[in-house]
């Protein structure tokens, strides 16, 4: 009988015991707190979120971890202090990263860096404990602050990076080796405008614009600067450069205030709309290249394509416009091929682009040619509008 009374005792104790330990909330879906974009910090230091820094940082989603080239599902996820606002978690997590996969215990909770949020993390492991944090690069529904990968395109010997940034810029970097001896390399900012993206490069931390001389048998080229005030001209030929790249490094221009500048209306914009309706097979089958030089570019303008080349002024194409005004009866016109061009020559000061318009067809055709690639352009487009547009 003492024994028994003794087991029953010691029932009683763990009953009250249990009754007065908390009850541990679990889920498999991350706290709000916990999402958004992180990278490892220490010390509770800001995290410097620059786009070179994405293959490190972690994407703590509702449903998921994602990593870079993987991604980590939770197989539970405890909190340890319900109904507090700032509880730990223990994060049960089932990680596949490129050819590894791996399961982890890991607890995580928010530390206060100094103003800077912190996302502890502690692995449990065993043999695989560790301890490491992370600063808040985008909190989550912040896609405005995200940083993005850069994308990279790489063919023989040559390689070819975009790095998006947040405000809608991108860095751009160009290597290339040709017959395993001369290497030559490029950097400089796509910057975002209304009109598409001008290309400029950066040169000793100044971002200037090329632009080379069109007259046939002239090695004359210029450089300005888009992001100085007052504006920079520096003009030189392949003689008096040498072997050197560009005769602007080690000017001095970045000792000059920072200024933005307004770009001028890009190519067509001005044109008076037409009837865009049967532009959508022309737009959609147009040619990634042109004239060799001259790679296809988006533009945010609508039945708008455009092709450019560092250095040179680009081509444009815009379908379902209105008849040109400058046409009459009797005027002289070009036929190339199938296609019959009235050439709207317009001068102004900084181009050599005429307007051709494409007649005779169902809808009416605007390209923007530069004096140097027009007759190539102009063959090449041509082609496209025969086969992708009706006769009128």
């Amino acid at each position: 009988m003492r024994r028994i009374a003794s087991i029953a005792a010691g029932a009683a104790v763990i009953l009250w015991s249990a009754a007065f330990q908390p009850a541990l909330s679990q889920d498999n879906t991350m706290p709000e707190r916990f999402l958004g974009l992180w990278q490892p910090t220490t010390g509770g230091a800001a995290p410097s979120c620059a786009p070179n820094d994405f293959d490190i940082r972690i994407d703590v989603l509702p449903d998921r971890m994602n990593l870079h080239e993987g991604g980590c599902s939770y197989s539970g996820i405890t909190l340890l202090a319900p109904g507090s606002d700032d509880s730990p978690v223990e994060v049960g997590l089932s990680c596949a990263q490129e050819d590894s996969e791996w399961t982890d215990t890991q607890r995580w909770r928010i530390a206060d860096g100094g103003g800077n949020a912190i996302l502890a993390v502690e692995g449990r492991t065993p043999g695989r404990e560790f301890q490491a944090e992370y600063g808040l690069c985008r909190a989550a529904g912040d896609t405005a602050a995200a940083p993005r990968e850069p994308q990279c395109y790489e063919q023989g010997f040559s390689t070819l990076t975009i790095t998006p940034s947040p405000d809608g810029s991108a860095e751009i970097g160009i290597e290339s080796v040709q017959g395993g001896a001369h290497m030559c390399s490029l950097s400089g900012t796509a910057v975002a405008t209304e009109t598409g993206l001008l290309y400029t490069e950066t040169i000793d931390g100044v971002e200037w614009l090329l632009i080379t001389d069109a007259t046939p048998g002239s090695t004359l080229a210029s450089w300005f600067t888009v992001d100085r005030t007052p504006v920079v001209a520096v003009t030189a030929d392949e003689e008096s450069l040498g072997r050197a790249d560009n005769p602007v490094e080690d000017l001095g221009a970045s000792a000059l205030p920072a200024a933005g500048h307004e770009p001028f209306p890009a190519p067509l914009s001005q044109l008076a709309a037409g009837d865009g309706a049967r532009c959508g097979d022309l737009v959609d089958n147009l040619p990634d290249t042109l004239a060799e030089e001259y790679s296809r570019i988006d533009v945010a303008e609508p039945l708008t394509a455009a092709w450019a080349a560092n250095g040179l002024e680009p081509v444009v194409l815009r379908c379902g416009v209105a008849p040109p005004e400058n046409y009459q009866p009797g005027i002289q016109l070009n036929q190339v091929n199938d296609i019959v061009w009235f050439e709207d020559t317009t001068l102004a000061n900084g181009t050599t682009s005429s307007t051709w318009f494409a007649l005779g067809r169902d809808v009416d055709i605007a390209v923007s040619v530069p004096q140097e690639t027009g007759n190539a352009a102009v063959v090449t487009l041509g082609e496209v509008i025969s086969a992708r547009t009706a006769e009128q």
